[in-house]
Formats: C-alpha cells, sequence, structure tokens
C-alpha cells in the first residue's frame, strides 16, 4: 500500500510528435498486443494515486482511440488535449497543473514513453516523499528522482512546493530548471532497475526491451 497515494497525482506526458520515431505515433505501438500508451499508464493506475492526468498533442485523434477504453475504466484518469503542444513539454506540463486537483500534496511528472517503469518504482518514490513529510528538519526534501548507478531518471515527483512554478513551465526542457535551482531540496532515490533510463524514441528500441 502506499504511502499517501490519495493526495499524490500523476502527470503522463504524451503529448510528443514522435519525430524520430519511423511509423506514425510510437505511444499507439503495439507491444506485446498492448499499445505503449497502455503499458506507460499501468503501473499509475496500480499505484491508487488520486488523479492520473494524460497530456495528449501530436497525434491526439488516434491516441484517443487507445485512451477511451482505459479512461472509461478508470475514474480517475483525466486526458487533456494540449493545443499548445508545439511549444515543448514545459507547456504541457503547464497543461496537465491547470487541472490538477487543489488537494494534491505532489504530482509525478512522467514521460509516457518509457513502459517498463513499474508500480515498485512509483511506491519507492511515494514511500521516500511520505516519510520526509515526517521528519522535522526545518529543509525538508521536495523533489524525489530515481537513480540506477548514480545516473538520474525518471518519473520525478515533485512536492506542492514547486507546482507554481510547474504551473508557469514553457518552452522544451520540462522541469529540469526547477531540479537545477532546487538542487539542495532533490533526493536521489537509488534503484536497482535501469528501466528508469530507458524510453522509446524508434523502432529498433522496443527490440531492445527484452534486454532492459
Amino acid at each position: 500500500m502506499l504511502a499517501h497515494s490519495n493526495k499524490l497525482a500523476a502527470i503522463l506526458l504524451a503529448a510528443g510528435q514522435s519525430t524520430r520515431f519511423e511509423e506514425g505515433s510510437k505511444l499507439t505501438q503495439l507491444i506485446n498486443e498492448k499499445p505503449l500508451i497502455s503499458l506507460s499508464l499501468s503501473p499509475l493506475i496500480n499505484s491508487n494515486l488520486e488523479k492520473i492526468i494524460v497530456v495528449t498533442g501530436g497525434h491526439a485523434e488516434t491516441l484517443n482511440k487507445q485512451l477511451i477504453p482505459i479512461k472509461n475504466k478508470n475514474t480517475n484518469i483525466t486526458v487533456l488535449h494540449n493545443e499548445n503542444y508545439k511549444l515543448g513539454m514545459g507547456a504541457s506540463i503547464a497543461a496537465g497543473m491547470s487541472v490538477l486537483p487543489q488537494n494534491s500534496e505532489g504530482v509525478f511528472i512522467c514521460l509516457a514513453d518509457m513502459p517498463k517503469i513499474t508500480k515498485e518504482i512509483i511506491s519507492e518514490l511515494s514511500n521516500n516523499y511520505a516519510q520526509e513529510q515526517k521528519t522535522e528538519t526545518i529543509n525538508k526534501k521536495s523533489i524525489f528522482r530515481p537513480a540506477y548507478q548514480g545516473t538520474p531518471g525518471h518519473p520525478v515527483l515533485f512536492s506542492k512546493t514547486h507546482f507554481e512554478k510547474l504551473s508557469t513551465l514553457s518552452g522544451d526542457h520540462g522541469a529540469k530548471e526547477i531540479i537545477r535551482q532546487n538542487k539542495d531540496q532533490l533526493k536521489l532515490i537509488e534503484v536497482t532497475s535501469p528501466h528508469i533510463l530507458f524510453d522509446i524514441d524508434k523502432i529498433s528500441d522496443i527490440n531492445k526491451l527484452d534486454n532492459h
């Protein structure tokens, strides 16, 4: 059971144009008979989060065909089309933040092209967040990021301390600048899975899945 899971939400960034993928939208590509977007949503759905916001952009019409049946089975999923998706990842994060529940205490920023993120990784971040809330230190950690052999990966969990800045992001750098400006508030959590570093950009990446 995830600690404080009902106060945490997630924004799944699915607004990219798949410019490096050779055959249309990579997020609708079937992997083991399931679309990539479904695999990316699965650990979030199974983590008992308060709200999951899927932000679409490029290939939205095709993607929605995959998302509608998933959304119908999970009432805590909101699908939001970002009309300004061409402005970059930051604009999509800001769009997702605009419909975040007011009582949320933290939000996962997740990438939809990472099919092997697991519920256990979400749980590890969530539990570290919960433990930090119990500490008596003045400067609590407020950004939680997994790392594999020292290399930071995804997803990243931000506490509400950073909600305002997340809501005003733009451009294609996502939340990197927020992390850079708040290194003293960042907690890197070493995990045993390299999956936090693996995403799908090209068809050839799908063939690598069995090795990750």
